[in-house]
């Protein structure tokens, strides 16, 4: 269980890493102030393949943030607000699991944490478990098994 929260925090923490992208910074935005507005990251220097999308308001993200596999479909879709709303995708656009996640951004070190349901989905889209987590903890199984199935 512990590996699958470590890759869910890679995974929404690594399009932010200086090494995976180039961060694009909003074109009306001076280069002393907090980020505001629309930002863009890229996998690539000269811009063409986008790893990401989304809004900072006082350099914190806000709205809609989406993300995306280099081949180019969306890989995760995070809507902030008091808690994070996270929907995970597959290589081939197909959902894999949605639910909720909160974000300490106060701290020195960042906290990511799963909190609340989770749905997983089967590789033809059917609901098949559903799960509940507090601060990062898997506490209870609501439907199908004990684990979560890997697809793809």
């Amino acid at each position: 269980m512990k590996i699958l929260i470590t890759i869910t925090l890679l995974g929404l923490l690594l399009p932010f890493s200086s090494e995976a992208q180039l961060f694009r910074k909003h074109k009306d935005q001076e280069a002393d102030s907090l980020r505001n507005g629309v930002y863009y990251e890229y996998w690539d220097n000269d811009s063409s393949l986008i790893s990401a999308r989304g809004h900072f308001r006082d350099g914190r993200p806000c709205k809609t943030w989406k993300y995306y596999y280099k081949h180019g479909k969306r890989r995760m879709k995070v809507k902030y607000r008091d808690n994070l709303k996270i929907k995970y995708y597959r290589d081939s656009g197909k959902l894999d699991q949605k639910g909720y996640a909160l974000l300490d951004l106060d701290s020195e070190v960042i906290h990511f944490y799963w909190d609340g349901i989770w749905k997983y989905y089967d590789d033809k889209r059917r609901l098949y478990r559903i799960a509940v987590y507090k601060y990062g903890e898997e506490v209870e199984v609501l439907k199908g098994p004990a684990d979560p199935i890997y697809y793809e």
